[in-house]
């Protein structure tokens, strides 16, 4: 009897399979990555001189509503498959920890060297949230969802997409740092951009390694809120 085969991003076919995949489901792939990662850049402009805080909060949730539409979009066109199983619990949760201590030392001592050669470009930041109700939220509820939505779209989804056509560890990597990191620097400042790039790769690597979404999350959750806390 003859095992079927089945066509997934890892599988050596599958730049051929990319090509032979209908025209209309390409499209709606390259208008998932749109609607997915352009937001993020369009938010900046709209906010671009705008120091009200309740815009700010306003906009950039419904940026990462409309994101989220489009990685459903992608991964309803059919293209983006995966055969990849997840790391073992225990497993998961030491790529966890080191991940946090791997980040927490970039902050620590990794950052203060990228804002001495790369702190230019500052445009606008983020105002300061007056209503401390709000404050607590957005620190809570709010940074929960906007890490959810920035993990689901730069490991998740472009994991995804990058690997139907080049199923290797460092493209993946390094092609999702790297707009990761680019996004970020509508943030205003070249230092933050690239501080999200390293962020980028560590969070990429564990989630090559784990195929876990949620320790991507947990930490990415946990050093954002040490540094808006700190700040």
């Amino acid at each position: 009897m003859l095992k079927p085969t089945i066509s997934c991003d890892t599988m050596p076919s599958s730049s051929a399979a990319a090509h032979q995949s209908h025209p209309l489901s390409l499209w709606t792939l390259c208008l998932a990555l749109i609607l997915a990662i352009g937001p993020f850049i369009v938010r900046r402009i709209v906010l671009l001189g705008d120091d009200n805080y309740l815009h700010w909060m306003a906009i950039d949730y419904l940026a990462r509503c409309i994101s989220v539409c489009g990685v459903i979009l992608g991964f309803r066109s059919g293209l983006l498959q995966s055969v990849h199983q997840r790391a073992a619990l225990l497993r998961s949760l030491h790529v966890f920890l080191l991940l946090f201590l791997a980040e927490y030392g970039e902050q620590a001592f990794g950052l203060p060297v990228i804002q001495h050669y790369c702190r230019f470009v500052e445009i606008s930041s983020w105002p300061p949230i007056l209503d401390p109700t709000l404050r607590v939220a957005d620190l809570s509820f709010g940074l929960l969802f906007a890490v959810f939505v920035e993990e689901l779209i730069f490991r998740k989804f472009l994991f995804a997409v990058i690997e139907r056509w080049l199923p290797q560890q460092l493209p993946a990597i390094i092609i999702s740092a790297t707009i990761f990191g680019l996004i970020h620097f509508t943030s205003g400042v070249i230092d933050t951009m690239v501080n999200a790039f390293v962020h980028g790769i560590l969070f990429g690597v564990a989630y090559w390694t784990t195929r876990r979404l949620s320790i991507c999350v947990a930490s990415h959750y946990l050093i954002d809120l040490f540094i808006f806390i700190s700040h």
